[in-house]
């Protein structure tokens, strides 16, 4: 592992005392809807600022400003403050102001603040949003798919907006990508990525073409990259890859592409806090440059390593989005370049308690400064990105107590190895997710809870951009308790997770859902038919699915698929034979009553054979002379109990009980009430 002195990081980054992102450091998103065509409203090159970081009021007379025309795409956005250990974490959050909602979306008491984009992939911090639209509006937007509309103002020099008026609206159906054909929160398949290096008024980014390559793509045989580090993490699901090679159309504005690398001349002087303007500026020359309308027509995303003290903070990125942006040599650090990613794939940070980025077991938690970071996703971010689909089990609290063996993230690829990630799932979208935490091979430097089986808690279904919680770290022969987790029961149900053993790349662990029952009574008032106490848990039969832990000889209307058929008299060719049917097969009918009904016979051999007496009858209601020849078995059934009586069993068939009772089915395979046990699987 390479590491980088953290006093050569404070050299290369300046860090002003606050920050220009709340310090939950959600993103926001900026997608190009309108604003006029490439480069902004003036149809060329975008016009070059001197970036700096102004004070000074967007109302104030001496501003040059212009009006958006069209709409653009807010957009919430991370960011990334160097800690006083040089390693990176949640910016200082003194200045933030107090959401009086207090919701909770992982920065619960801090006000969200959002970036717009408009065309040509520019983007400006917007100012006085929740003024101007209703703030209960402005607690639903939703990063890269929400546009603001209206009388707004920008001030290119500063890469302002000021929205007097404002309207929101959800984005149109059908863009959720970026322009290079990708959906943004995908986290498999093939992905390209640009780096771009910068040249401008004051400092360059010190590190090399070469050498951002290697550290992105491993170009030059760098051994942990973010291709690297990507394609292990995942099993092979999620690649990473260059965008392809192009030629500059003006060697002064940018290089050619070559290696998934172009460096960017710009006119912008380093400021503090002038990031914002520099990037415009950098995505003005991309577009006249290489002939886009958007720098994404370039690659799914888009890397920027700035220059020493542009930033505030050490990296930061969009949500749902194509761009992410760090200070200088923070581009090269796995780390950094995973926890922005992760935030471009629609991933929130992963915490522990009340510090934000907490959950060191993985890259959305810290930053770290070194190259070569060998660390993957924790158990819910895994889970959100669709990893190891097939190495991946859900629990509900109707399974009663289960073992698992689950491996480590790290065997995934292993063929031996079987679960990787287990959802403990309720009816709440707020759900535990479990890992084993294996400190081997491309998850040797996870920084907390080696070799520890790990439980985190995340909601919206693990599937849209939610804050995760590290809650439990346990070794062998511990447990977690979570109390009242499956809360459809009146007085909810605790869970428990107890880990058995740990060997090697595995752990064996055990989750059981607190017992609901003792006895079967018990069951009866929350069944709709009988009810049975299994294993803790109530059985309910007679609700037409077969459920976990019913059976055929428990539950027969629940769960049989398959009933049994017999010849209709001993002195035909079938004599003595059965056969299985499936229930949606068509059979003759024939019904049994242990009654004498009207009109029904009674064969003199087959009370001998049984020793009781039974009653058949086969002309009844059909549409052959009353006869039914091609019914299925729940027809049969209702057809017999419609006349008073039931399905005969299979002995009473072949006891020759409904011999000669019509419809000419002597010869034929008659429909039985004997079922095929079948247990749920």
């Amino acid at each position: 592992m390479r590491l980088y002195a953290a006093a050569a990081f404070v050299a290369t980054t300046l860090l002003s005392s606050e920050s220009h992102a709340n310090d939950e450091g959600r993103n926001v998103q900026l997608r190009g809807v309108g604003d006029g065509g490439r480069g902004g409203d003036s149809g060329g090159r975008f016009p070059s600022p001197a970036a700096t970081a102004s004070s000074e009021s967007l109302d104030s007379p001496s501003r040059n400003l212009r009006k958006m025309t069209g709409s653009c795409t807010l957009l919430e956005k991370e960011v990334q403050c160097l800690g006083p250990d040089g390693n990176g974490g949640p910016c200082p959050s003194a200045t933030d102001e107090e959401d009086s909602t207090g919701r909770g979306t992982g920065r619960a008491g801090r006000r969200r603040r959002f970036d717009c984009e408009t065309s040509g992939g520019m983007i400006y911090e917007v100012e006085g949003l929740d003024q101007k639209v209703n703030f209960g509006e402005v607690d639903q937007i939703l990063s890269g798919k929400t546009e603001l509309e209206g009388d707004v103002d920008i001030d290119e020099k500063a890469a302002k907006m000021l929205v007097r008026t404002g309207k929101l609206r959800s984005k149109k159906k059908g863009v959720n990508g970026n322009r290079n054909g990708r959906k943004l929160s995908e986290g498999t398949g093939t992905r390209t990525v640009l780096a771009v290096r910068i040249i401008a008024n004051g400092g360059s980014t010190t590190v090399s073409s070469f050498h951002v390559s290697d550290e992105i793509f491993g170009t030059f045989r760098d051994p942990v990259n973010l291709k690297s580090q990507m394609s292990a993490c995942s099993n092979g699901a999620l690649n990473i890859t260059t965008a392809d090679n192009k030629l500059t159309n003006n060697e002064l504005l940018a290089t050619d592409i070559e290696d998934g690398v172009t460096t960017v001349t710009v006119s912008s002087a380093v400021t503090p806090g002038g990031d914002r303007a520099m990037v415009n500026e950098v995505n003005g020359a991309l577009l006249e440059a290489f002939g886009v309308n958007s720098p994404d027509e370039l690659a799914n995303h888009i890397m920027y390593c700035l220059p020493p003290g542009t930033m505030t903070g050490i990296a930061d990125s969009y949500i749902n989005h194509w761009r992410s942006v760090y200070s200088d040599v923070w581009c090269t650090c796995v780390s950094a370049q995973m926890h922005e990613i992760g935030h471009n794939l629609n991933l929130a940070d992963s915490g522990e308690g009340s510090d934000q980025y907490g959950d060191q077991s993985g890259m959305m938690g810290y930053s770290y400064s070194e190259s070569n970071t060998q660390m993957c996703y924790n158990s819910a971010k895994s889970w959100q990105l669709g990893w190891y689909s097939t190495k991946r089990e859900v629990y509900t609290a109707g399974m009663g107590p289960r073992t698992y063996d689950i491996y480590g993230i790290a065997s995934a690829g292993d063929a031996m190895a079987g679960t990787v990630l287990i959802k403990i799932d309720r009816d709440s979208d707020v759900d535990l997710y479990i890992n084993f935490n294996w400190a081997m091979l491309d998850n040797e430097d996870t920084k907390e809870a080696a070799n520890l089986v790990m439980i985190v808690e995340q909601g919206g279904n693990a599937a849209s951009y939610a804050h995760s919680s590290l809650l439990a770290k346990l070794s062998g022969g511990s447990s977690f308790r979570s109390t009242d987790y499956f809360e459809g029961e009146p007085e909810g149900r605790d869970v428990v997770v107890s880990v058995e053993t740990i060997a090697g790349n595995k752990a064996s662990i055990t989750i059981a859902a607190e017992a609901i029952c003792s006895v079967d009574d018990d069951c009866n008032s929350n069944c709709v038919g009988h009810g049975y106490c299994i294993s803790g848990e109530c059985v309910c039969c007679g609700n037409d699915v077969c459920e976990f832990l019913e059976t055929a000889s428990l539950c027969p209307k629940d769960c049989t698929t398959e009933y049994k058929l017999a010849c209709g008299s001993s002195n035909m060719p079938c004599a003595n034979q059965t056969a299985i049917a499936n229930v949606d097969e068509g059979h003759e009918v024939r019904c049994c009553s242990d009654q004498n009904l009207a009109g029904w016979s009674k064969h003199r051999g087959c009370e001998v054979s049984m020793g009781y007496e039974v009653w058949s009858q086969s002309v009844l209601d059909g549409p052959r002379d009353g006869c039914y020849d091609n019914e299925t078995h729940a027809s049969a059934t209702t057809i017999c109990e419609n006349a008073g009586g039931r399905l005969c069993t299979v002995a009473e068939l072949l006891a020759d009980c409904t011999r000669k009772s019509g419809c000419n089915h002597n010869r034929d395979m008659i429909w039985s009430s004997d079922y095929v046990e079948e247990a749920w699987q």
